[in-house]
């Protein structure tokens, strides 16, 4: 338990930005994260929650954690080839993803609660390409090209129906436990949300109704912003 202590001092102080930590008083060896998409990704804007349970023998095993979409779990397909359907993350750290080297797995002892987040924000939700996260798909062809497109236009478009419009209309959203800190976000990030979700409607038709509804969310909305767009 001290070094479990130890650990939950350290993350108090030591989280990077987009990074939100929630420590249960009964119980410390289970949390909750809310974790910001990366600038220029295709996750900006959008905020991840997930479940972090420690096993008994942590820290020799790595944490257990599990990608929950807030009042749609059963959207999370299509988000990222690193989060399962069922909620289970893909990650070398957590020893769910073979890695390329020993210093990639969860390193027992040494490697922290911190690195976990940061990689989650990093690897997956950083990453302006998810496709490139499947398994095998190294060798690009004509045909794995178009595919790619199309699933990072899916996860594009499922970030913006489930992580981004979720925190700023669903009801759930607003008995959440996140509510307030995902209401603070979308305050500050008011400007930057809005044109990034425009931008990406300027090439998808979906996006660009639902840029509607985040900008009537967010205030500013202007009907004639959208008035020639796809007719």
């Amino acid at each position: 338990m001290s070094a479990l202590m130890k650990e939950i001092a350290s993350l108090t102080t030591s989280l990077p930005p987009g990074i939100f930590l929630k420590i249960s008083e009964s119980r410390p060896d289970v949390m909750k994260a809310l974790i910001a998409g990366v600038e220029g990704s295709v996750y900006e804007g959008g905020l991840f929650a997930f479940d972090i349970a420690l096993p008994q023998d942590w820290p020799v095993d790595p944490p257990r954690v599990h990608f929950v979409l807030e009042g749609h779990d059963s959207h999370r397909d299509g988000f990222n080839p690193n989060l399962y359907a069922t909620g289970e993350l893909c990650l070398s750290l957590l020893n769910t993803f073979p890695a390329c080297s020993p210093e990639q797995k969860w390193q027992p002892n040494r490697s922290t609660l911190s690195s976990v987040f940061v990689s989650i924000q990093a690897m997956i939700l950083g990453t302006s390409n998810p496709h490139a996260n499947e398994v095998g798909c190294d060798k690009e062809t004509e045909e794995s090209s178009a595919y790619a497109r199309q699933y990072n236009d899916g996860a594009r478009r499922q970030v913006v129906q489930y992580a981004i419009l979720y925190w700023l209309r669903s009801s759930s959203a607003k008995r959440s436990i996140w509510y307030d800190i995902a209401e603070q976000y979308y305050k500050n990030k008011r400007k930057e949300v809005i044109a990034r979700v425009k931008y990406l409607g300027g090439r998808d038709n979906e996006i660009w109704m639902a840029a509607k509804d985040v900008e009537k969310c967010l205030g500013g909305y202007s009907s004639t912003s959208y008035q020639s767009r796809h007719r």
